[in-house]
């Protein structure tokens, strides 16, 4: 068996060095100090890159031992590339083929025109609110667009030009209606989520957690703001885990004591009159009753309130 040459050994060194420095950054300081409470598998996660890089420190001693560790290395990551970022690209390809077919005829220009316009406004809007995932938004409405627009097209082939008119004027009043309906009501300063963002924001820090019900609730998740804290909301826990939503509430309350955060706990769950309101109803989960959600959480209301949002009020947790 040859040697390897001393160049290739500085190569695979150097390759467990860059391994070394850039999880040294990224991850160790997460390990030492983080403010929010890990779910289970960031946890995983984090502490299997951790030990990556522990090992890769060896690799720079024993460059040739350490390979096995550059061969896991390089088959997650292919297969984290063909499982997400590959559908983004058999997608794109999609795509352009489409737009390839329509650009050949002049009428349907402008309706290729109108989905690119349509993927900037998504993007747009998934960037000015931090609460939406960019994939929940990418690429479904653009499609859409062009593809009505090609439909609207083939119409104008066979109905009289005021019937294509008065169409796409339904369309644009369905296309209001649903802005209006989902989109405002998130962005709007005194929207629902709004205004239990700011009033979180200005009370709460990360790692805290907000015991709050209602079905309404659960449009509170900022999962790209790194300072919002966790919000627990407990109608939803019951329609998830049934008679352990008990076990499972005392276990987020019990990891958010034990990194030192503060709990705050909503009327919504203390308040018996408030608890069937918003959505939530006790005919599909007649179990737990409203008092039975009241008094598990009543021990932990200390006699002071934090803060108010929409009439409700908030209460500092003991």
């Amino acid at each position: 068996m040859s040697e390897v040459s001393t160049f290739r050994l500085y190569l695979l060194r150097a390759a467990y060095l860059f391994i070394v420095v850039g999880l040294g950054f990224e991850i160790w300081p997460g390990i030492f100090h983080h403010e929010k409470t890990w779910t289970l598998m960031h946890g995983v996660a984090c502490s299997l890159l951790a030990a990556v890089s522990v090992l890769a420190v060896l690799g720079i001693r024993y460059p040739l031992t350490m390979l096995p560790l550059l061969l896991f290395e390089l088959v997650w990551k292919s297969i984290w590339l063909i499982a997400v970022v590959g559908s983004y690209v058999v997608l794109g390809i999609g795509f352009a083929a489409v737009v390839r077919n329509v650009t050949n005829s002049t009428q349907y220009r402008p309706y290729v025109w109108a989905g690119l316009t349509a993927l900037v406004l998504n993007l747009a809007f998934a960037l000015a609110w931090q609460g939406t995932d960019l994939e929940r938004y990418f690429p479904s409405l653009p499609m859409q667009a062009l593809l009505l627009g090609v439909a609207i097209a083939e119409l104008k082939k066979i109905w009289p030009k005021h019937a294509v008119v008065g169409v796409g004027a339904l369309i644009l009043v369905i296309a209001a209606a649903n802005v209006i309906g989902n989109f405002h009501r998130f962005l709007a300063s005194d929207s629902f989520a709004q205004q239990w963002f700011r009033a979180a924001h200005k009370n709460a820090r990360a790692g805290d957690l907000l015991i709050v019900s209602g079905n309404r609730k659960q449009q509170l998740s900022n999962p790209h703001d790194s300072n919002f804290p966790q919000v627990m909301v407990v109608s939803n826990i019951i329609a998830m885990f049934g008679n352990k939503w008990q076990s499972v509430a005392d276990e987020r309350i019990d990891l958010a004591k034990a990194g030192g955060h503060s709990i705050f706990i909503g009327d919504s769950v203390l308040d018996r009159r408030s608890v069937p309101r918003d959505g939530y109803s006790f005919k599909q989960f007649p179990e737990p009753s409203a008092a039975e959600i009241a008094d598990k959480f009543a021990p932990l209301r200390a006699n002071s309130v934090a803060f108010s949002v929409l009439g409700e009020r908030v209460w500092n947790g003991k």
